[in-house]
Formats: C-alpha cells, sequence, structure tokens
C-alpha cells in the first residue's frame, strides 16, 4: 500500500512526539528511582519507536525529501532536536547513577575465615 508524502510525514511526526513524550517522561525521574526493568522496557520501547521512523524516513524518496525539507520537515528536525538532547542526557544521567552505584557497592570478603584452614 503506497502512502501519501503527507501521511508519512504525519506519522513520521506522531512516531517523534512519541519519542519525546517517553523521554520527557523519563527525564523527570531520578535513574535510582528506576528498576533495572523499566529501563530496560523503556529502552525497548524507544528502540520500536525508531526503527519506525527510520522505516517510514526510508518511504520518502529522495527527490520528495529535497523538497519536503525546506518547509514541511523544519518541525520534525526541531523535534529531533530535542529527542537528540533529551536522549543523550538521560542516557548521561543513567549512565552516572550506575557506575556510582558499582562504586558505593560492599564487596563480599573473601578469605576472611581461611588462615586456619590446612590441606591434607
Amino acid at each position: 500500500m503506497l502512502r501519501s508524502k503527507e501521511e508519512i510525514l504525519a506519522e513520521l511526526d506522531s512516531t517523534l512526539n512519541q519519542l519525546l513524550i517517553n523521554i520527557e517522561i523519563v527525564s523527570d525521574v531520578l535513574p535510582s528511582d528506576l528498576s533495572e526493568t523499566e529501563i530496560h522496557a523503556m529502552h525497548k520501547t524507544q528502540e520500536s519507536l525508531l526503527a519506525r521512523f527510520m522505516h517510514m524516513n526510508d518511504l520518502i524518496k529522495d527527490e520528495e525529501r529535497k523538497k519536503l525539507r525546506e518547509k514541511q520537515t523544519s518541525e520534525i528536525q526541531a523535534k529531533l532536536k530535542k529527542f537528540g538532547e533529551l536522549n543523550a542526557s538521560f542516557i548521561e544521567s543513567i549512565t552516572t547513577e550506575i557506575s556510582s552505584s558499582h562504586k558505593h557497592q560492599k564487596r563480599p570478603r573473601i578469605g576472611k575465615n581461611r588462615k586456619g584452614l590446612k590441606i591434607s
């Protein structure tokens, strides 16, 4: 089924809006408040939406894309830039949280009671 340029642009815009909504919601939450399962689910959702966005973007032929860039895609480009910035910030905060939580974990004391152990 062939789609019109307008339908494709509307789909791109809708998908990008959902990506932005998701990242804005998660960005308002402290990384320490998110479980590993929630982070994984969010990652999968965003990955799926990005794949959908890329697929829809590929449906626009190169010649049409050049014509559309000037007017209709300026809003999409602005949203894409905003998404990139928010996503990078979120990933940085998650990375920082993970690395700091690993530093503060207590390491198990192995060998504490092994002084008197004799092997015969």
